[in-house]
């Protein structure tokens, strides 16, 4: 697979074009850099993964349901990727939309500059595997992401329940206990725990702007 590698370390001029072409033709400029070198800069990182993944794999890098991403060379630059880009703000669909056509440049470069017959289907198809392992791995540190966030949010939900639940039960043993003393204002208490501490709607909570 050195070939390949080779390929795409000697026309990384042509890369960055054909990607950011790509990106003006499908609308991806209004939300990324404009900036020649910025494309350029993306191109050698990725033609520096590809040169490194020849190094373990000698053919096209499968994968099965077992994988674990995390110490795969090639995901692991989808999952660095996963972090620069989530702080950024990007999208996850917004980055695997412009990753496609990142994979693209570099199949079109392999039928277009490279050796035809079964050299081009071997290395098309290693691309295709390549690039198929860096969004796996960028999907997977995403979703990590994500279910993390998710169990924060269940806590902090969850401490705001309990002085709900807690008057709840004093209402209980107010009209248990007590018959004769109102419960009104223990009612008002609720209802006002309700407003303040529990979400609107889903996804309007207090203090969060919703972009």
């Amino acid at each position: 697979m050195q070939d390949l590698s080779d390929l795409a370390l000697s026309h990384e001029d042509w890369l960055m074009k054909r990607v950011l072409q790509y990106a003006k033709d499908q609308g991806y400029v209004k939300y990324t850099s404009t900036l020649v070198e910025a494309w350029r800069t993306s191109i050698v990182g990725l033609s520096e993964a590809l040169r490194q993944s020849v190094k373990s794999y000698n053919a096209a890098p499968d994968f099965g349901p077992d994988e674990d991403f995390k110490k795969d060379s090639i995901a692991c630059f989808g999952i660095l990727e996963a972090q620069r880009h989530r702080g950024r703000g990007i999208t996850l669909t917004m980055f695997l939309g412009l990753m496609k056509y990142y994979r693209q440049s570099y199949v079109d470069l392999v039928m277009t500059k490279g050796p035809g017959g079964p050299s081009a289907e071997r290395n098309k198809l290693y691309l295709e595997r390549f690039f198929d392992r860096i969004e796996l791995g960028f999907v997977t540190e995403w979703v990590q992401q994500s279910e993390n966030e998710l169990v924060m949010e269940l806590q902090n939900a969850n401490r705001l329940l309990i002085p709900l639940r807690f008057l709840r039960q004093n209402e209980m043993s107010l009209d248990y206990n007590a018959q004769h003393v109102p419960t009104l204002w223990t009612r008002f208490v609720i209802c006002w725990m309700r407003i303040e501490l529990l979400p609107s709607a889903p996804g309007n909570y207090r203090g969060h702007i919703i972009n």
